[in-house]
């Protein structure tokens, strides 16, 4: 068997692009995060992939490395590994991970490298968890992506998926439907203010915090890659200006899933209609068009639909999709210096606190 081997280039080298051509034509399940279009487009200039292959020059796995300047530490990096997925539960993806952390030591300025375990397998979990724990990763509480998810299986037809939702949630979709709502694809940089001021309204509603998001970007992606990231919005009626825009959601493939990944929804309109419905219902129907196996609602919370507030109203509004609970994400940290890590916490800490005492006098 041809041994593995290593390498890290940047998202716009040669070798990039035809290790991700190579990919794709032996249907190596990608995450999104990993994608050149998303590192070009969505990435910063230090971002970089990691690339395995083997003597012979057959590629076998990539995985993207988001790399992050930080205030806390002038002159320091963080990175953060998204989606790590069934595919890394292998000797390619072992290697990778070896290959990752040795350039986050061999570099000097990487205060921390976070990695995202996301395995709806417990085998290859278990898997990934070894070759991070060997690697003297540990495993911290998830912050950035939700432990637990709700997952909604693709392989039945479109008809059987909508009869599976509860009748409650049919009826809000033909409701918006049949009373003039429009739902269709997002293209328009345009739109990208009125959606962050919708995102903010919805934050606000649920107690959440949130920064803006480069939309301009994202449609870049959603242009280059449309089997692999899209935005669709809720329209009142036939109108498409910023003001028409009530409601939105963005969903991106991420391996062998479709992530239901940001959306958000106004009050302050003068339509009454369920908005998000149809719009999460056109994103499960496009998810499974693409020959995903499964839509991932990206998060779920315990407890009834008053306990928790907002997020307990959330997780109510996605269980009316059905789908099957189960723990799902990890979050696990690499300090190559415990000391500089443990300074930047505290600079990183300090600033949040003046940053918080402004805003409040402000």
């Amino acid at each position: 068997m041809d041994a593995i081997h290593t390498q890290i280039v940047g998202p716009t080298s040669s070798l990039a692009a035809r290790a991700e051509e190579a990919l794709d034509k032996c249907a190596f399940p990608f995450p999104l995060t990993s994608r050149l279009c998303w590192l070009r487009n969505c990435g910063t200039s230090d971002d970089r992939l990691a690339i395995a292959t083997t003597t012979s020059g057959s590629f076998r796995a990539a995985l993207g490395l988001n790399v992050k300047k930080t205030r806390a530490f002038p002159g320091h990096r963080t990175i953060d590994v998204h989606a790590i997925g069934e595919a890394y539960a292998s000797d390619s993806g072992d290697a990778l991970l070896r290959q990752i952390t040795g350039y986050a030591v061999s570099t000097g300025c990487v205060l921390r490298v976070r990695a995202e375990v996301q395995c709806r397998n417990e085998a290859a979990r278990a898997f990934v968890r070894r070759s991070l724990a060997g690697l003297g990763y540990r495993q911290i509480t998830a912050e950035q992506i939700p432990s637990r998810t709700l997952a909604i299986d693709l392989t039945p037809t479109e008809d059987e998926l909508f009869s599976s939702f509860s009748s409650s949630t049919r009826h809000k979709i033909r409701k918006a439907t049949r009373n003039g709502l429009q739902v269709t694809p997002i293209a328009d940089p345009v739109l990208g203010e009125r959606m962050n001021s919708i995102l903010a309204e919805t934050f606000d509603r649920t107690g959440g915090s949130h920064d803006d998001v480069d939309w301009r970007q994202v449609l870049a992606v959603c242009q280059a890659r449309p089997d692999l990231s899209r935005i669709v919005g809720a329209f009142k009626g036939d109108g498409r200006t910023p003001e028409d825009l009530l409601a939105f959601a963005w969903a991106t493939r991420q391996g062998d899933r479709v992530l239901y990944d940001i959306s958000a929804s106004t009050r302050k309109s003068d339509v009454r209609l369920p908005l998000l419905y149809p719009v999460l219902w056109d994103q499960i129907a496009w998810a499974r068009n693409q020959h995903a196996s499964w839509f991932d609602m990206n998060g779920i919370t315990g407890g009834s639909q008053d306990s928790d507030g907002g997020l307990a109203r959330i997780s109510s509004f996605k269980k009316g999709f059905g789908g099957t609970e189960f723990e799902f994400g990890e979050e696990w940290i690499f300090e190559p210096n415990r000391f500089k890590s443990m300074v930047a916490r505290g600079l990183s800490r300090a600033v949040h606190r003046v940053e918080s005492v402004w805003r409040s006098r402000g």
